[in-house]
């Protein structure tokens, strides 16, 4: 991210556009819930024991911790938007954020085209 570069952002926009990122990833994470679904349903996969159980209920918890988060913004963000708040430093506040694309859409500008954010699979 370009350090020189000054972009402001009105708090309530920031806002609405992280519930609508919560918003995607937990539609990613059900597409991934579904697919180990999928795959814990084939001959001879290990589905038993508590650990298996633990995990599979850990992805609930969080695809219905990313919806309230999206609504818990969104509705910050409405009020937000109501009392004019000060604008934020973009890059003060998105600065951190490792995806390139990621910060470019939460600031509402266009990521590099032809650049793809490393993802890490463990």
């Amino acid at each position: 991210m370009n350090t020189q570069e000054s972009v402001t952002l009105a708090p309530s926009l920031l806002m609405q556009r992280v519930a609508a990122e919560l918003s995607h990833c937990q539609a990613i994470l059900r597409r991934v819930e579904h697919a180990v679904h999928e795959t814990v349903l084939a001959p001879g996969a290990n589905t038993t024991g508590p650990v298996w159980q633990k995990n599979m209920q850990d992805l609930d918890l969080l695809d219905q911790s990313l919806g309230d988060l999206a609504l818990c913004l969104n509705s910050a963000a409405q009020g937000a938007a109501l009392h004019n708040t000060v604008p934020l430093n973009a890059i003060e506040v998105l600065g951190a954020l490792r995806l390139e694309h990621l910060r470019h859409r939460l600031k509402g500008t266009s990521a590099v085209p032809d650049r793809i954010d490393h993802i890490e699979i463990f």
